[in-house]
């Protein structure tokens, strides 16, 4: 059985791990025999043949637990919502693209590390 999001990534990469987390996170799917691994399966379809040909490799003939994926996700949208506010998206604006609040914009932008301005002295030297 697949360990989780990580040993998934190790495999098939992150993107398309999202792609098959999208697709069926939270099931047992069947993976098949390498020669049973056509461009026409529905995996295939989702995250490409080679990717299914190196899950086969791996897993043949036996179900994997594909992870939810929802705190990978979550942790992957916040830190594209914080590198999108540090090149200048307003809030109300990144609330709307990602479907949030602007509160919740609000606390995701105050967890990123504070911005340092080299042009500004020191406070207490």
């Amino acid at each position: 059985m697949i360990d989780g999001f990580q040993r998934l990534c190790q495999l098939i990469g992150q993107n398309d791990a999202f792609k098959l987390m999208n697709l069926c996170g939270g099931t047992r799917v069947y993976i098949p025999l390498i020669e049973h691994c056509k461009a026409e399966h529905y995996l295939a379809q989702v995250i490409g043949l080679d990717n299914l040909v190196k899950l086969a490799q791996e897993f043949a003939c036996d179900r994997i637990e594909v992870p939810m994926g929802y705190h990978a996700f979550k942790e992957q949208r916040n830190k594209e919502i914080i590198r999108l506010f540090n090149e200048g998206i307003c809030q109300s604006e990144l609330a709307i693209r990602f479907g949030l609040t602007e509160r919740q914009i609000r606390t995701i932008c105050a967890k990123r590390a504070p911005v340092v301005d080299k042009n500004q002295l020191p406070l207490f030297e």
